[in-house]
């Protein structure tokens, strides 16, 4: 699946925050922050296999075409490029026993805690929305639901797209304690 226009965008935006020489040029370590600061989480080892596979020989460096080459090959064993495959990654994270549901309390701790900018009455009127007759969240839907709203309301997207920053920054902190 060819990479969104908006993380490609985003890509290139963080190719240009790392890059802190200005020489258009990013070496591995960097690479994988960059993929890492935008949802894509390769070991070790898959940061060195297409590394390898898109650095030049010469300087062992990659520059923002080679960046969204790396990208779309994370991108194609994630089977995703966007966003959403991250956040729904995260949330299996908490997903204990690989029911694909949360807790929705839970939900709106994680909401909280990360300041998602939704009054109490709003974050109730979403768990209505989405909780089963156990209180539970599928949080597939949920998900899914974000990315409705958010592609159905263009002049939010930013908004979004950085509270989907601190999301996957949150759960990434949260995954490396766990």
């Amino acid at each position: 699946m060819p990479l969104s226009e908006d993380f490609t965008e985003d890509l290139k935006e963080a190719f240009e925050i790392y890059d802190k020489e200005k020489a258009g040029k990013l070496d591995k370590d960097t690479l994988g922050v960059v993929l890492r600061s935008l949802g894509q989480n390769p070991t070790e080892a898959e940061l060195t296999e297409i590394f390898g596979a898109v650095a030049g020989v010469a300087d062992q460096k990659v520059d923002v075409d080679g960046m969204l080459k790396a990208a779309q090959m994370m991108a194609d064993k994630m089977g995703s490029g966007d966003h959403g495959a991250a956040l729904l990654e995260a949330f299996t994270i908490f997903d204990k026993e690989s029911s694909g549901k949360l807790a929705s309390a839970e939900i709106k701790h994680l909401m909280h805690n990360i300041k998602f900018e939704l009054t109490e009455e709003e974050m109730d009127e979403l768990m209505d929305e989405i909780q089963d007759s156990t209180g539970s969240v599928d949080y597939k839907s949920l998900s899914k639901l974000i990315f409705e709203k958010m592609d159905t309301q263009p002049d939010e997207r930013k908004k979004y797209k950085t509270k989907m920053t601190e999301i996957k920054a949150y759960f990434a902190n949260k995954s490396e304690v766990a």
